[in-house]
């Protein structure tokens, strides 16, 4: 006899009913028992007899208020029954159900008796929870949005047209995500007319610096232009690598690829260093015109090695045990964290090193190698100040006050310039873009008197309008929004939306009379509006960014310094998914809403042994600010500050479904945070030396460092932003007239 029969033998006590009839009246109010079916249970329970028999009467029933488990042998709690029903209701409006679907499934809902009958009924369909997307109905839009990237292509010369015929019939067929998906994916790998365009200009250029001859360029660019495919246009652009023109030493030589095609100046180089060897007596002339000639001769830097191996001098390494000196405490007034990056160049195209770590135990292992891919020009003329940045897939597009420029993500080419006109500065920028679309402002004096639609393919204006009243005077508010294809914008009297690529109004939702509009925030299909109120109230509303209408609202408070200049602006949207609102009210604190609306967890920035980010807005990102506080799914990481001390020395992550301490890591002074992919890059001074650490947001654990090497180069900054974008880091510096305004770190 096994333990469990054992004890259902047990003769029942009056506790073990009393616990049993409290299982029941839980069960009764979250409606998962019905009144008949409760009275039976409650008779059946005082006439039980031993622990077996209440057992059996409470299989199907969890034992305490609120348990969100859909277990297949559980009752339906009443309240996740009504829940289905409006996620029926979203699906049949969404175009994902037809209204037979929808009629047949609320039937089954309302007989459902328990999670094992109701899952079928919400099969396809948003919202229930681990549901992959993949698995979910199409919905009409996104089907419609498939269609236009179609027909786009059709114009763009991406498909045939009889391609497009096929794939229009196949869009109709697909009812799930993950036939949709596979039907896009194609598309965006296909090499639109710009790209081809790119690696034209790419080979060009390398034909000019001598790394292609002219049969060879005509050859590869009637390929490019030919090419229909990312992938081909990439084949033909991997052997010219770094970028020609980019400055280079003779140990940096031998640090390219064997397959690198050298330029004319890297040749150049390579002779030089051979009559600086004959000049030392470490050549014969004999062997330097052996070696001279070949130098001249070779086409790859593979057949550089065995000329310069055994004659370049490796980097004079620091004398054992000194270290860099330490940046000094402190800050100055009004600045955010003073940064210093150091990354590892020889001269500018060195290699830095990456090294993956066990996230179990942290030890080292050999990971890929990172060199520095490219560095963008020093900001002329001196004293223009970086004021926000996009990254997008094949792009970083860094704004000024007087323009915005895009640099290929592959090689730092410029590939196009936004000129804000004259007596004019950028004051604004959306915090997102949409694709090829980003919202940009600008006026005299930082009033954004003007908010511009960016075409980010061409850097053309798409439209432009006028604003009303110019700017106001939160001045580290968000004045514009982008949704995917609606741009919000913040008025003096209220919030409009218009289309973001032909600036035609969608709606308008005018603010309370004496109130104030504050920020707005949108990512997705969605849209954060704060609005401010003389009494210190605000209220945060989630509305529809393509119709306006409101899902629901919550209150906030404001402190006495929301309405003040300054690089501690009290009350910001951090994230839409999950909203997350960092306050000031109370302290200072993060707050984390569910689907409804509803508070689901406050994480002090007061915390018992530290204080929590409260850098939370960096002085110079003016026109898209950028916070070193990062949402990651449901966890939040922030720097850490021990009462007293004026740095950040910690990282921390927290749960925002219950506001729990995850964990904490002390890596150093902690200078930056950004995004990469699913874990954080942190910016932080490690053993008398700054590195980029990747950190788990699961655990804190470190992922993988990159660290100086050799010869390393100092770029200091102020406020720098970093972030990972596919395979590669980006970092952004705002004082760009004294450090690299954008340096990029990636594979060899």
């Amino acid at each position: 006899m096994t333990a469990k029969e054992r004890r259902d033998m047990l003769r029942a006590s009056s506790a073990d009913r009393q616990r049993a009839a409290d299982v029941l009246g839980t069960a009764l109010r979250e409606g998962r028992l019905d009144a008949a079916e409760y009275d039976n249970r409650s008779r059946s329970v005082q006439d039980a007899k031993s622990v077996g028999e209440l057992n059996a009467l409470l299989a199907d029933l969890p034992s305490q208020l609120g348990v969100r488990d859909w277990a297949d042998q559980l009752r339906v709690r009443q309240g996740d029954r009504e829940q289905v029903n409006r996620w029926l209701a979203d699906a049949v409006t969404d175009g994902r159900l037809t209204e037979a679907e929808h009629e047949r499934r609320l039937a089954g809902v309302a007989s459902a008796g328990t999670y094992a009958e109701l899952k079928p009924l919400v099969d396809g369909v948003p919202g229930p929870p681990e549901t992959p997307r993949a698995d979910l109905f199409v919905s009409a839009a996104d089907r419609q949005a498939v269609l236009d990237r179609l027909a786009a292509a059709l114009t763009d010369g991406l498909l045939s047209a009889d391609e497009h015929r096929d794939r229009r019939a196949d869009v109709g067929r697909a009812e799930r995500y993950r036939q949709l998906d596979e039907l896009a994916i194609d598309l965006g790998e296909r090499a639109n007319p710009a790209e081809r365009a790119r690696a034209v200009r790419r080979l060009d250029h390398a034909h000019a610096a001598g790394q292609l001859d002219a049969a060879e360029h005509a050859k590869r660019v009637a390929a490019a232009t030919a090419a229909t495919r990312d992938r081909d246009l990439a084949k033909l652009l991997t052997d010219l690598t770094p970028t020609p023109g980019s400055r280079a030493t003779a140990n940096s030589l031998l640090a390219l690829k064997r397959r690198h095609r050298l330029t004319d100046a890297e040749r150049e180089l390579a002779a030089q260093e051979l009559q600086h060897a004959l000049d030392d007596g470490r050549l014969t002339l004999d062997e330097y015109d052996e070696r001279v000639t070949k130098a001249y001769a070779a086409g790859t830097a593979g057949a550089l090695r065995p000329l310069l191996d055994d004659l370049v001098v490796p980097d004079e390494q620091p004398p054992a045990g000194t270290a860099p000196r330490r940046p000094a405490k402190g800050r100055p007034a009004g600045l955010a964290v003073a940064v210093v990056i150091v990354v590892v160049l020889a001269v500018i195209g060195a290699v830095i090193g990456l090294t993956d770590e066990d996230p179990g135990t942290g030890d080292a292992a050999a990971g890929p190698s990172l060199g520095v891919r490219w560095i963008a020009a020093f900001d002329r003329p001196p004293g223009a100040k970086g004021l926000g940045t996009w990254f997008t897939d094949g792009a970083v597009i860094r704004a000024r006050d007087d323009r915005v420029v895009a640099y290929d993500l592959a090689d730092g080419h410029v590939e196009w310039t936004f000129q804000v006109p004259a007596d004019n500065e950028l004051c604004t920028m959306s915090r997102a873009v949409d694709g090829d679309v980003g919202i940009v402002g600008y006026g005299p004096e930082y009033r954004c008197t003007t908010i511009v639609g960016l075409d980010l393919r061409t850097g053309q204006p798409l439209w432009q309008r006028p604003r009303p009243g110019g700017g106001i005077d939160y001045r580290y508010a968000h004045e514009v929004a982008l949704a995917r294809d609606t741009a919000v914008i913040r008025e003096p009297t209220g919030f409009v939306a218009v289309d973001a690529r032909s600036d035609a109004q969608r709606w308008r939702l005018p603010v309370a009379k004496g109130c104030l509009p504050y920020s707005v925030t949108a990512a997705g299909d969605v849209a954060a509006l704060l609005t401010a109120c003389p009494d210190r109230t605000m209220t945060l509303a989630l509305v529809d960014a393509a119709s306006g209408k409101e899902r629901w609202r919550a209150p906030l408070r404001m402190s006495q310094d929301d309405d003040e200049d300054g690089a501690y602006k009290a009350t910001v949207v951090l994230s839409l998914d999950p909203v997350v609102v960092r306050t000031s009210d109370a302290g200072g604190a993060f707050i984390a809403f569910d689907e409804q609306g509803k508070r689901r967890a406050t994480i002090a920035q007061q915390q018992p042994d530290w204080d929590l980010a409260l850098d939370v807005f960096p002085t110079n990102w003016v026109a898209r600010p950028w916070y070193p506080v990062v949402v990651v799914g449901d966890v939040l990481v922030a720097p850490t500050r021990k009462p007293g001390d004026n740095e950040d020395k910690g990282v921390a992550g927290f749960s925002l479904t219950d506001g729990r301490r995850l964990w904490h890591t002390d890596p150093g002074f902690v200078s930056s945070l950004g995004q990469a992919g699913d874990d954080v890059v942190a910016v932080a001074y490690v053993d008398y030396e700054l590195q980029l650490l990747a950190l788990s947001t699961q655990d804190g654990t470190v992922r993988a460092r990159v660290k100086p090497g050799e010869n390393a180069l100092t770029l200091g900054g102020v406020d720098v932003e970093v972030q990972r974008v596919g395979d590669r880091y980006v970092v952004v510096s705002p004082a760009g007239d004294s450090v690299p305004p954008v340096t990029v770190i990636g594979p060899r």
